[in-house]
């Protein structure tokens, strides 16, 4: 079996590498508790273990032992005052069905890992033959994605966000895209999560946070009004050491007014470390520039967290926003996400809005600001440009 930690790197970045340690020791100890003497459990480098199961009579017997080491991951653990919750991946492969020798089932036992962790947290698989071709595609998309990256494959798109009593433009939320040479056009949900899962959504974020800077401040002195530039922010983002000086870097590189940016932090990405989070964005929010939540609703943020973070704005998740017409209890949440926004005197804005009917409910309840195919889709900057000069 090979298991590897969830978001092992949060831990570092959030508590240091000494308490990333003592996770590694604790998690090592408990798991050998759930095994039997003539078992092995070996650290392989970083959070990633092996375990070399003897002499098991049916798969079921991988399954109860599985079940076993997965327990010790549903509850904390504990280092003097501190409560850490950590998840795992697990991958199965068995001689001498999936290998006749120990590089073999070690390499299918590490592809069948790395489809576990993509089905969810907590979760095994067992090895087969399918899983060494996505191996591969895994290995070929990291070289390519690296190989965009430098060689001008990724591009920038930027979705309007609308005064919907005006029909002013008040913003534009960016959002990248990936133009492959051989298999065109790749929307963010196919790469974006990869990304972040190599390490490689810092750089990249970085690239796009620039190239959107520098275009706003063009459009400016062209004498348009893009509005206020949106910028999705990560919690890996926000762990960066050099995190605050990279975007200082980006508004002087740009001659951007701080006052022009809004960075967004979704609410689960906030709650996984408030005290840290809220450390960091009020630094963002000393540099000049506006914060908002994104896919308000859709976390688990405490009001009593919500009041003391630095946050000017509310974005309502798109999940509610597309059946509030038709669902009441989306219709009732639309309406009191936009009341503890009043309340709390932040701004307000609705994600996804398609329709009239939308827009003219969103109105009544008291939310001007939307973005949605409503009025347009993520546009190129030549698009972008020309919507501009159209309102």
């Amino acid at each position: 079996m090979f298991l590897d930690l969830d978001r092992f790197k949060e831990v570092n970045d959030s508590f240091g590498h000494e308490m990333g340690d003592k996770l590694i020791q604790k998690v090592a100890i408990e798991i050998r508790h759930q095994l039997r003497d003539e078992d092995t459990i070996a650290r392989f480098g970083g959070d990633e273990f092996a375990i070399l199961i003897h002499q098991y009579h049916h798969p079921h017997d991988l399954i109860i032992v599985v079940e076993k080491i997965l327990s010790v991951f549903r509850q904390a653990f504990i280092f003097d005052e501190i409560q850490l919750f950590s998840t795992c991946g697990i991958g199965i492969a068995t001689f001498p069905e999936n290998g006749a020798d120990a590089s073999t089932l070690m390499k299918n036992a590490d592809a069948a890992m790395y489809k576990a962790k993509k089905n969810g947290q907590n979760r095994y698989e067992f090895y087969n033959h399918d899983m060494t071709k996505q191996a591969y595609e895994r290995v070929n998309l990291e070289r390519e994605l690296r190989y965009a990256l430098t060689h001008n494959e990724l591009e920038v798109y930027y979705q309007p966000q609308i005064d919907m009593s005006t029909q002013k433009v008040l913003g534009l939320e960016i959002l990248m895209r990936w133009n492959h040479p051989q298999r065109g056009l790749i929307s963010p949900d196919q790469f974006i999560p990869f990304a972040e899962e190599i390490g490689l959504i810092v750089e990249m974020d970085r690239w796009a946070m620039e190239v959107a800077m520098k275009q706003v401040y063009r459009w400016q002195q062209q004498g348009l009004r893009p509005g206020k530039l949106s910028l999705n922010l990560s919690l890996i983002q926000l762990n960066q050491v050099d995190f605050l000086a990279s975007v200082q870097h980006a508004i002087a590189q740009s001659l951007m007014v701080p006052q022009d940016l809004i960075f967004e932090i979704t609410e689960t990405q906030i709650m996984r470390n408030p005290e840290q989070a809220t450390r960091t964005l009020t630094h963002l929010k000393e540099l000049g520039l506006s914060l908002a939540i994104d896919d308000f609703g859709t976390g688990h943020s405490s009001l009593s967290y919500l009041k003391n973070f630095p946050i000017d704005k509310l974005k309502i998740d798109q999940s509610f926003v597309h059946d509030m017409t038709t669902d009441k209890d989306d219709a009732n949440l639309v309406k009191a996400i936009i009341n503890i926004a009043k309340s709390l005197e932040m701004d307000v804005i609705a994600e996804g809005v398609e329709t009239q009917d939308q827009v003219e409910m969103l109105i009544n309840y008291g939310c001007y600001e939307a973005q949605g195919f409503y009025y347009s889709k993520p546009l190129t900057k030549t698009d972008f440009e020309v919507f501009l000069k159209s309102h």
